[in-house]
C-alpha cells in the first residue's frame, strides 16, 4: 500500500478521497478553501495502517457431541 493524503474540513464530514500525491491534496484544499472562505481545511498524510488478518474457520460436524476426544 502506498502513502496517501486526504483533505479534512473540521466542520464537515469525514474525508473520502485519497490523493496519491501531497501536491494534489494541497490543490484540493486550496480549491475548497476558495469555495468556503470561513472554513479550515487540513491536508492529512497517512502514517500507519493497522489491519487484523486472522480468520478462524470451524467446520461443524453433525455427529459432534461436544466431547473433545
Amino acid at each position: 500500500m502506498n502513502r496517501f493524503w486526504m483533505v479534512w474540513n473540521e466542520s464537515g464530514g469525514p474525508p473520502s478521497v485519497k490523493h496519491s500525491a501531497e501536491s494534489t491534496a494541497v490543490h484540493e484544499a486550496e480549491r475548497l478553501a476558495r469555495l468556503s472562505p470561513d472554513s479550515r481545511f487540513f491536508v492529512l498524510r497517512a502514517e500507519l495502517m493497522v489491519q487484523k488478518r486472522e480468520v478462524d474457520i470451524v467446520r461443524l460436524d453433525e455427529d459432534d457431541d461436544g466431547v473433545p476426544f
